[in-house]
């Protein structure tokens, strides 16, 4: 397995995990991340009155909130309590739940229409913001790189992430500048359901 612990390393692997994360605002802050993704993901898929945008859109609310709810937020919950007891690479895991929130916190906050549960959406971009902010200036990148194996192919998983980025950047530019040049933005916006 790529991820193992390269041979001759053992006793390196062995640092705990709370020594490569400095201090505990990356804990507490993911805490809080998750009790507001909670109560905006269950919100959002159990209140049939806060969404008011097209069914199509609400649907895709409904069961992006569902797969928050059960999946993204128990890893991002599980891979905080084992990194908290030595789990050390399930700090990528934790990166990820968080990246995931992250993410549909901005499309939540942008992709739907003004609704009650707007300032719990902000809760969360910002809390999402802020542990990626604070889980990377507290982890120790050096150590966290003895524990995976020296033949694990970073540069080509960074570079089919930079790439699947790309294209998802791409698709959703490829409809918006040509409308910027070809229809006024009035109509695009009463075509999507907002006004």
């Amino acid at each position: 397995m790529a991820t193992a612990i390269a041979p001759g390393r053992q006793a390196e692997a062995s640092t705990p995990a709370r020594s490569m994360i400095v201090g505990f605002a990356p804990y507490w802050m993911s805490t809080a991340l998750a009790v507001a993704g909670v109560a905006a993901a269950a919100l959002t898929l159990l209140a049939r009155d806060v969404l008011r945008g097209m069914p199509v859109m609400n649907g895709s609310a409904r069961g992006t909130a569902l797969v928050a709810l059960v999946v993204a937020l128990p890893i991002l919950v599980v891979s905080l309590v084992l990194v908290s007891r030595g789990a050390v690479r399930l700090v990528v895991a934790w990166l990820g739940a968080v990246a995931f929130l992250q993410y549909n916190s901005v499309l939540v906050l942008l992709a739907t229409p003004f609704n009650s549960l707007f300032l719990l959406y902000v809760a969360m971009f910002a809390l999402g913001f802020w542990t990626i902010v604070l889980l990377l200036r507290a982890l120790d990148i050096a150590s966290l790189a003895r524990y995976f194996a020296p033949e694990l192919p970073a540069r080509g998983l960074a570079a089919y992430l930079g790439v699947i980025a790309g294209l998802n950047g791409g698709a959703w530019l490829a409809g918006v500048v040509p409308a910027l040049f070809t229809s006024p933005i009035y109509v695009q916006t009463c075509r999507s359901g907002f006004l």
